[in-house]
C-alpha cells in the first residue's frame, strides 16, 4: 500500500474529508460524472478532436474502473479531476484502503494524505509572523478613485501592516472594469494596532469580513 503522510491542518479537507488520495490518469476530466455512457461520449469527442495523446484503449478501461471504483465507496467523497489526475477526498480509512489496495490504485495512485489536525482553525498560522492579526476582506466592487484612496493608506502605514501581494497588485493597477476595481474575500491585510481596523472602516466602511489572531507554527 501507498505510504500515508500526515498532512497539517485546521480543518479536514473541504470541512468532511479526512484522506485525500491521487491517481495519475490520463483522460480524468471524463470522470467528472460518474457515468459510463457519458465517460464514452467524452472520451470520443476528445479522441475525434485530438491531433495528439488521443486515449488508448487501455486507458479508457481504467477510466471506466476508476468510474466503477469511486461508484463502490460506502461512504461520502468529494472528486476534482483535471487533464490527467483524479483527487479524491474520503471520510474513512475503509474506502481509502478500497482504493489503495485495488490493482487500479496500486498502479495509479500518486499519494496518499491523512489529515493531521494540530491547528486551532480559529488563528492563522505563519512561520515567523510579524503581526499579530489577521483581516480578511469582503467581495466588494470599489471605484477607482475609492482604490486609490485605500492603496495611499496602505503605502503611507507600511510599517504597521501588511496586506497580501493581489490586493496590492489590483489596486496599483490601472486596469479597471466600467470604472471599478474588484476586492476579493481571498485579500487580506496583517496588523498588529487595532487602530488599522478603526482607520480602515473610515477609509471604506464594511470592508472587512473576519478577523484572526496570527501564531507562529
Amino acid at each position: 500500500m501507498q505510504d500515508i503522510k500526515k498532512h497539517k491542518r485546521n480543518d479536514l479537507y473541504y470541512g468532511h474529508f479526512k484522506y485525500a488520495i491521487g491517481l495519475y490518469m490520463p483522460g480524468a476530466y471524463c470522470i467528472r460524472s460518474l457515468n459510463h455512457k457519458q465517460i464514452d461520449y467524452q472520451i470520443g469527442f476528445y479522441n475525434r478532436w485530438s491531433t495528439r495523446n488521443k486515449l488508448t484503449p487501455e486507458q479508457i478501461s481504467q477510466l471506466h474502473e476508476c468510474c466503477d471504483l469511486l461508484d463502490s465507496m460506502k461512504s461520502s467523497y468529494k472528486i476534482v479531476t483535471n487533464c490527467s489526475g483524479v483527487y479524491v477526498y474520503l471520510s474513512t480509512v475503509e474506502d481509502m484502503l478500497a482504493i489503495t489496495d485495488s490493482v487500479l490504485g496500486k498502479e495509479k495512485v500518486l499519494y496518499v494524505n491523512e489529515v493531521d489536525i494540530i491547528y486551532d482553525k480559529n488563528y492563522v498560522y505563519l512561520k515567523n509572523p510579524i503581526h499579530a492579526e489577521r483581516a480578511y476582506l469582503k467581495d466588494k466592487i470599489i471605484t477607482k478613485e475609492a482604490g486609490q484612496l485605500l492603496l495611499s493608506f496602505l503605502i503611507n502605514n507600511s510599517s504597521t501592516l501588511r496586506p497580501n501581494k493581489r490586493l496590492l497588485t489590483c489596486l496599483n493597477s490601472n486596469r479597471v472594469y466600467k470604472g471599478s476595481k474588484y476586492i476579493s474575500r481571498s485579500d487580506f491585510i496583517e496588523y498588529s494596532d487595532s487602530k488599522i481596523l478603526l482607520f480602515l472602516n473610515l477609509i471604506m466602511p464594511d470592508l472587512v469580513r473576519k478577523t484572526f489572531a496570527i501564531k507562529a507554527k
